[in-house]
C-alpha cells in the first residue's frame, strides 16, 4: 500500500512576486532573475523573500521550496529477541515489526522496508500518526547458514511538495537472524592409533577434541548435549575447556585385524534448539605391515617368489638349491603398510659356534614417515662384515650328488641355513601417544656353503704340497706311486671353476709333458716354493727324489735345473745371496754314501750353479728354514746352520733325535722330534750350540709346529689332540678342543687373519677351530694332504689324494704370526725375512695382504 501525506505549502507573507514567471532560458526572466531549467520558473535570491523561508524550505521565484528528503530516524526492531541481547531465530512463516520515525515539512509518500536482495516495495509502512511507521519483515528461513548473522535491510521515503518530484531519502540497519546449528570443527589426524593396547586386551582410547562454538550458546545438559556418534554407539563429551570439547573414541569399534579410518559424528544443539553434525575419523591399524622379500643371486634372473639358487654346476658348491658364502646376492622387499610404513631394516642371521643364532647387524632402508610403501633392491656379499658368522659341525656336513672326486667316494661338505631377514614396523601409536608399532618380521632361509670348487687332477696324481703364485695360480706339486706313473707339477687358476663336464681348467703342468716320461722326474715329496717377484716374473721351484731341482716360469717353462744331486725329500727354502735368488735343500744319500745339503741357484744356459756341505744323516722330513742369513735343518739326529751368503756349515748340535722342519718367533729356534709316545721340544739361539730349552711334549709332536699370532708354538700330537706347547715347561693347553675321533691325529695346522687354525687330520678331515671351538669341518673321499694354503681372499685350499679342493673362510690371509703355516708363508718360501707374503698385515680399510 503507497501512503501518501500532503502537508500545506504556506507562502511567507510579503513576499514580492514581482513580474516572474515560467521561463525557457534565464533571457525569459526579468532582471536579476534567472531560469531554473528543472522548474522552468524564474527564481530570485532567497534574499528576496520577506520574510526568509522556514527550515527545510529553499527560496524559489519568491516562494519558499521544498528540497529536502525525509529524516527517518529511531530504527528499532520491535519484537522480542528470541536470544537475547538481539537475536531472532529463523522462522519460514515467521515476521519480525520494525519500527522507524520519518518525517518531513512536506510530508512523507511511498515509505517501504526492503530486505537485503529484494527489490520494488516488498513490505509497506504504515503511520497512524504520521510520524512512527511500522514494518513487517519476514524472518530469515528456518534453517540455513545464519548464526546470529546480521541481515541488511532498507527503508526509503520520499517526501510530498506541491508541484515539485520528491526528495528520496533512505536508511539502512539490519536483524540478527539464526537458523543453523553450532559449529563443529574436527581437526584432522593422519596418527594411526592402536586398536588395543600392549596388553593385547584393554582398548586403546583415542582422546577427541572438538571445537563446536554459536552464536546462542550451547545446550550442555541433558540429552541435547554435544554427542559422539560410532555406528549405533552414543557417547556424551567428557570434560571441556572452553568452546573445546573432549570425546573418548573407543578404538575397538574398529575392525578386528584390520587398518582403515574409524568414522564417527559429533552432534551439538545451540540454544534455540537447532542441530548440527560434523563427521571425521581416526586411522586404527590393526594390521601390521605386509612384506614381500626375495633374495637371489646378484646378476641372475629374479624369482617370481622367495628365494632362488644358481643353477647347479658340476664340482661346485652349486646343486641349485645352495649359495656360496661369497656370493653376492640382492635383496629386493616390499614393504606396504596402509597407516604409514615405520622403521625397516634388513640383516642377515647366520649360526653362532656352538650352537644357536648369530644375528647379524641391522641396517636401517627406507625413509618412514608417512609413506604407506617402500620398495628396496641391494646387493649384499652373503659373508660381508656385520653378518651374522656361519659355523657347523660334522652334522651339517652333506653328500651332493653334483661332486665327483677322482677317488670316487662322497665329497661331504659344510652346509646351513644363513637367514636373511627384513623386519617391518608401522607407525601405530596408543591414544596416550605411546609407541605401539607392530612388526612383521619376514625371513628367507638361504642355503649356504662354503665349499667353491673340486679340481680333479690326472689320475694317481697324489697331492704332496700347495703353494700360492702371485699370478693367482695354485701351485700343485704331485707324487704317483708306482711305476707308469709320472710325477707332477699342475697350475690351477683359482679364479677358474670346474668346467660343464667338471673338468677343472688347468693353466699348465710341468713333469711327463717336459719329455721325463713316466717315472722319470722322480718322486715329489714335500712343497714347491715361489721366489721373489710380480705375476710375471717369479720362479716356482720344486726339487725331487731324483735329485733334481727346477725353476719354472709363472707359464710353467723351465728357467733351469740342477739334476743328479741326492735324493731331495723336503720341499727348498727360498733365500737371497750376494751371488742372486737361491734354495737350499738337504739330502737323503743313498746307500752308505754321505747327505748333503745344496745351495743352487741358477746359472747359464738353463744350467744350476749348484754349492755342497756334507752333513750327517739323511734329511727326510726337515725342511729348511733360513733366518737372519742362515738356513736351519734337521737330520735324523742333529740340526744345522747354513750361512747362505758364504756356504760354511756350523757344527752340528744334538737335536735330540729325528726332528720336524724348525720353525722360529724371529729370535730363537724351535724343534720337535718325531716320536711315538713322546717328543721332545728344543729351543736354540741362532748360533746353535747347546739347548737352552728341552721339555717333554706328551703324546708326541705328530706333524711340523707353527707359530701363532701371540707367539705360541702351536702342534697336533699323536693323540689326537691340537695344543700349544709351553716352550718353558712343556704344558699343553688344547687350541682345537674336539678332533671327532679318538685316533685321527692332526697334521700341519694353518692360522688365519682373524686367528682361526685350521687343522687336516690324517683320517680323511678337516677342521676350522676358532677360539678353541669347532667353527666348521669337511670330510672328503680321500687322505688329506698334511699342509693347507690360504691366499689374501681368504680361500683356503686343502687336496685329497689328487683331488684340490676350495674353500671360503671368514680370514683375508694368513695371520701375522711369525710362522703362521708350513713353509711360513702362501709362496711357501720358508724364509722368516722373506716378504710377509699371503699375510694379512694391519692397516686402514682391512690391512694390506699381497700373494
Amino acid at each position: 500500500m503507497r501512503a501518501l501525506l500532503v502537508a500545506t505549502l504556506l507562502i511567507a507573507a510579503g513576499c514580492r512576486m514581482g513580474s516572474l514567471g515560467r521561463c525557457n532560458s534565464d533571457s525569459d526572466c526579468a532582471a536579476g532573475a534567472t531560469c531554473d531549467p528543472a522548474e522552468r520558473v524564474c527564481t530570485v535570491r532567497a534574499a528576496d523573500c520577506f520574510p526568509t523561508c522556514a527550515a527545510g524550505l529553499t527560496c524559489q521565484s519568491t516562494a519558499c521550496v521544498d528540497v529536502t528528503p525525509p529524516s527517518i530516524t529511531a530504527i528499532a526492531v520491535t519484537a522480542p529477541p528470541d536470544f537475547a541481547p538481539a537475536i531472532y531465530k529463523g522462522d519460514d512463516d515467521g515476521t519480525v515489526s520494525i519500527s522507524a520515525q520519518i518525517a518531513d515539512v512536506s510530508g512523507v509518500q511511498n515509505v517501504c522496508l526492503q530486505v537485503s536482495g529484494e527489490t520494488g516495495c516488498p513490505h509497506a509502512g504504515s503511520s497512524a500518526d504520521g510520524a512512527l511507521w511500522t514494518f513487517t519483515m519476514p524472518r530469515a528461513p528456518t534453517s540455513g547458514t545464519l548464526d546470529g548473522t546480521p541481515v541488511a535491510f532498507t527503508i526509503q521515503a520520499d517526501d510530498a511538495p506541491a508541484g515539485r518530484s520528491p526528495n528520496h531519502a533512505t536508511a539502512t540497519s539490519f536483524v540478527r537472524f539464526d537458523n543453523s546449528g553450532p559449529t563443529i570443527q574436527i581437526a584432522a589426524d593422519p596418527q594411526p592409533y592402536a586398536r588395543v593396547l600392549a596388553d593385547g586386551t584393554t582398548a586403546d582410547i583415542i582422546p577427541l577434541a572438538v571445537t563446536i562454538t554459536d552464536a546462542t550458546g550451547l545446550c550442555q545438559a541433558g540429552a541435547c548435549r554435544p554427542k559422539l556418534t560410532v555406528g549405533t554407539s552414543n557417547s556424551f563429551f567428557t570434560s571441556q575447556d572452553g568452546g573445546t570439547f573432549f570425546f573418548d573414541l573407543d578404538a575397538t569399534k574398529a575392525a578386528l585385524g584390520a587398518d582403515g579410518p574409524l568414522g564417527f559424528t559429533v552432534s551439538a544443539q545451540d540454544s534455540l534448539g537447532h542441530q548440527a553434525t560434523a563427521s571425521g575419523s581416526r586411522f586404527v591399524d590393526d594390521k601390521a605391515p605386509v612384506v614381500t622379500l626375495k633374495v637371489f643371486r646378484d646378476g641372475d634372473a629374479e624369482p617370481a617368489s622367495g628365494v632362488g639358487f644358481p643353477a647347479a654346476a658340476p664340482n661346485t658348491g652349486y646343486d641349485g638349491d645352495t649359495f656360496l658364502y661369497s656370493d653376492v646376492v640382492r635383496i629386493k622387499a616390499t614393504v606396504a603398510d596402509v597407516g604409514g610404513i615405520g622403521d625397516i631394516s634388513w640383516r642377515i642371521d647366520g649360526i653362532a659356534i656352538g650352537g644357536g643364532v648369530s644375528k647379524g647387524t641391522s641396517r636401517p632402508v627406507c625413509g618412514g614417515g608417512e609413506a604407506t610403501s617402500c620398495s628396496f633392491s641391494l646387493p649384499v656379499a652373503l659373508n660381508a662384515p656385520g653378518n651374522g658368522e656361519l659355523h657347523t659341525t660334522s652334522l651339517d656336513l652333506e653328500s651332493r650328488p653334483n661332486l665327483t672326486a677322482a677317488s670316487g667316494g662322497a665329497t661331504m661338505i659344510p652346509v646351513a641355513n644363513l637367514q636373511v631377514v627384513v623386519t617391518a614396523k608401522d607407525r601405530t601409536q596408543s591414544g596416550a601417544h605411546q609407541a605401539l608399532a607392530k612388526q612383521t618380521t619376514q625371513t628367507l632361509p638361504a642355503r649356504t656353503t662354503r665349499f667353491l670348487w673340486l679340481a680333479n687332477l690326472p689320475g694317481k696324481r697324489i697331492v704332496h704340497g700347495l703353494a700360492i703364485h702371485p699370478n693367482g695360480d695354485l701351485i700343485a706339486t704331485t707324487e704317483s706311486p708306482g711305476p707308469g706313473f709320472a710325477d707332477e707339477v699342475f697350475a690351477l687358476p683359482t679364479q677358474a671353476r670346474p668346467l660343464a663336464d667338471g673338468g677343472f681348467p688347468l693353466h699348465w703342468s710341468f713333469g711327463q709333458d717336459a719329455g721325463f716320461g713316466a717315472g722319470g722326474f722322480g718322486d715329489i715329496f714335500d712343497m714347491p716354493a715361489v721366489g721373489a717377484g710380480d705375476g710375471a716374473s717369479a720362479p716356482i721351484y720344486v726339487a725331487t727324489t731324483d735329485g733334481g731341482v727346477f725353476a719354472l716360469s709363472p707359464s710353467g717353462g723351465t728357467l733351469w735345473h740342477a739334476a743328479n744331486l741326492q735324493e731331495l725329500w723336503t720341499a727348498p727354502a727360498v733365500a737371497s745371496a750376494p751371488a742372486g735368488e737361491m734354495v737350499v735343500i738337504p739330502s737323503v744319500a743313498p746307500g752308505a754314501a754321505g747327505a748333503s745339503v745344496f745351495s743352487v741357484r741358477a746359472g747359464t744356459g738353463g744350467g744350476a750353479i749348484v754349492l755342497d756341505a756334507g752333513i750327517i744323516g739323511d734329511d727326510f722330513d726337515s725342511a729348511p728354514l733360513v733366518l737372519d742369513g742362515g738356513a736351519y735343518f734337521g737330520t735324523v739326529s742333529s740340526l744345522y746352520r747354513l750361512d747362505v751368503r758364504d756356504g760354511g756349515l756350523s757344527t752340528a748340535a744334538d737335536a735330540g733325535g729325528e726332528i720336524w722342519s724348525p720353525v722360529t718367533d724371529g729370535g730363537v729356534i724351535h724343534t720337535a722330534t718325531i716320536g711315538a709316545a713322546t717328543s721332545t721340544l728344543n729351543t736354540f739361539q741362532q748360533s746353535l750350540g747347546t739347548r737352552i730349552l728341552e721339555v717333554t711334549v706328551a703324546g708326541g709332536v705328530n706333524q711340523d709346529l707353527i707359530v701363532d699370532m701371540t707367539g705360541r708354538v702351536i702342534a697336533s700330537t699323536r693323540s689326537s689332540r691340537l695344543v700349544s706347547i709351553d716352550a718353558a715347561d712343556g704344558g699343553l693347553l688344547d687350541v682345537g678342543l674336539d678332533l671327532e675321533s679318538a685316533t685321527g691325529d692332526g697334521k700341519v695346522p694353518l692360522q688365519g687373519s682373524d686367528g682361526t687354525i685350521y687343522l687336516p687330520r690324517s683320517t680323511g678331515f678337516l677342521l676350522a677351530f676358532r677360539d678353541g671351538q669347532t667353527s666348521w669341518t669337511f670330510d672328503p673321499s680321500g687322505t688329506v694332504f698334511r699342509a693347507l694354503a690360504m691366499d689374501c681372499a681368504g680361500r683356503l685350499y686343502v687336496a685329497s689324494d689328487e683331488t684340490i679342493y676350495a674353500f671360503v673362510t671368514d680370514d683375508r690371509g694368513l695371520a701375522d704370526a711369525p710362522w703362521p703355516t708350513y713353509r711360513r708363508d702362501s709362496r711357501a718360501t720358508g724364509n722368516f725375512g722373506a716378504p710377509k707374503y699371503g699375510i694379512r698385515l694391519p692397516g686402514p680399510d682391512g690391512g694390506v695382504c699381497n700373494n
